[in-house]
């Protein structure tokens, strides 16, 4: 497949951006529905302003046995410039 059709397929349907919304809209859930994990996990101290999501990867994969393709969109997530994670 030629990357441009996917790139402009991306570019129609903001597949990327949806991703990292997504992204944002999960982390915001979480936070205010399981405050005990959220606590544990970043010991009280994650400043969400220094939280930052980087494009990584836009792929389309077809299965042969189901006949069907999904584009997945994976991301880089960064605290203070630390990598801490990617999410696809």
């Amino acid at each position: 497949m030629n990357k441009d059709i996917l790139l402009d397929w991306d570019s129609q349907y903001n597949a990327m951006k949806r991703t990292m919304n997504g992204f944002w809209t999960t982390y915001r859930k979480w936070r205010d529905e399981n405050k005990d994990d959220y606590h544990s996990t970043f010991m009280g101290k994650l400043y969400v302003e220094f939280i930052s999501l980087e494009e990584r990867a836009i792929y389309l994969k077809y299965s042969f046995n189901a006949g069907e393709a999904v584009v997945f969109c994976s991301i880089n997530i960064f605290y203070i410039e630390e990598k801490i994670g990617l999410t696809t």
